[in-house]
C-alpha cells in the first residue's frame, strides 16, 4: 500500500503560494490561472462612480452642443441682419447699370474697330470714351430709350431693363450684403435707334460682301477730288495762262496813252 500522501495542493506559477488544485485564480496575488477568465464583478462603489463618469460625460457633451447652437444661431440671425440692412438701393443699381453702359460701349467700339482692321484707333477711341462730354452723351442715349425698374427684397433686390429690345422687362442686375451685380452686354441695351442699327449693319455687309476684284480696278483709277478741291487747284492754272493777255492788254494801254498827247500837239 503506498503511504505517499495526495497531493492536494500546486504552486501559484506568479508568487510561488500553495494554491488549490482546480484554482482559477490565486488567492495570494489575485492573478488568474487561466487563459480566459471570466469577468469580475464590479462592487456597488465602481458601479456607482461608473454612473457618475456617464451622466458628467453627457452633460459636458450635452453643453458643447448647446454652445455651438446658440453660436451657430447667432450668426445666421447676424448675418440675416447685416443682409436686410445692407440691400442695395436704386441709386447704387443705377451707378453701377451706368458704369457697364459705358464698358460695353467701348468693348463694342474695339469689336468694330477690329472687324474693319482699324485697331490702330483703338487708343485714340478710348481716350475719348473717358472723357466727360462723350459719356454724358452716351449715357444721355441710354436714358432716352432704357428705362430701369427697381425691385426691392428682403434681403435682395434687382434692377429690369424695359426697352425696344425687351419690352417686357429683363434682370439686368443683381445685389446682396451692398453689393450690384450687372448682367448684361451692348446686346440687350438699345443706345442707337433702329435705323441707325440697320444703317450700321447695312455698312458692314456692303463691306464684307464687296468684290476684290472691283476693289483693285478702283484702286487703279485716278481718286477724284471734291468739287471745292478741284474749284482750287483749276483756279491757279487760269490765272497762269490768262497773265500773257494781261500784260499784252497792258502794254497797248500804255501806248495808246502816249500817242493821244502827240496827235494832240499836231493839230
Amino acid at each position: 500500500m503506498d503511504n505517499n500522501p495526495t497531493q492536494s495542493t500546486r504552486q501559484c506559477p506568479y508568487c510561488g503560494e500553495d494554491i488549490q488544485p482546480g484554482a482559477i485564480k490565486c488567492k495570494h496575488c489575485n492573478e488568474w490561472l487561466v487563459n480566459n477568465p471570466p469577468p469580475t464583478p464590479k462592487s456597488p462603489e465602481e458601479l456607482a462612480k461608473e454612473q457618475k463618469d456617464k451622466r458628467d460625460q453627457k452633460m459636458v457633451v450635452g453643453g458643447c452642443l448647446t454652445v455651438f447652437l446658440v453660436g451657430l444661431a447667432g450668426i445666421i440671425l447676424l448675418v440675416v441682419l447685416i443682409a436686410k440692412w445692407t440691400v442695395p438701393d436704386e441709386e447704387q443699381h443705377r451707378r453701377s447699370i451706368r458704369k457697364e453702359v459705358l464698358e460695353c460701349v467701348d468693348d463694342k467700339v474695339d469689336e468694330t474697330l477690329g472687324f474693319v482692321g482699324a485697331t490702330l484707333l483703338s487708343p485714340f477711341t478710348s481716350m475719348a470714351m473717358k472723357t466727360d462730354y462723350v459719356q454724358s452723351y452716351l449715357l444721355d442715349r441710354f436714358d432716352q430709350s432704357n428705362r430701369i425698374e427697381y425691385i426691392r427684397g428682403t434681403f435682395t433686390s434687382e434692377a429690369r431693363i424695359v426697352n425696344r429690345i425687351y419690352p417686357e422687362g429683363e434682370t439686368i442686375s443683381f445685389g446682396f450684403f451692398g453689393m450690384v451685380f450687372p448682367s448684361f452686354d451692348w446686346d440687350d441695351i438699345a443706345i442707337l435707334t433702329d435705323a441707325e442699327s440697320k444703317d450700321i449693319m447695312k455698312f458692314f455687309s456692303d463691306l464684307t460682301s464687296s468684290d476684290p476684284s472691283s476693289s483693285g480696278s478702283s484702286s487703279s483709277t485716278p481718286a477724284q477730288l471734291p468739287k471745292h478741291r478741284q474749284e482750287q487747284t483749276s483756279t491757279p492754272a487760269r490765272s497762269s495762262r490768262s497773265e500773257p493777255a494781261v500784260q499784252e492788254e497792258e502794254l497797248t494801254t500804255e501806248e495808246n496813252d502816249q500817242s493821244t498827247p502827240a496827235s494832240a500837239d499836231t493839230e
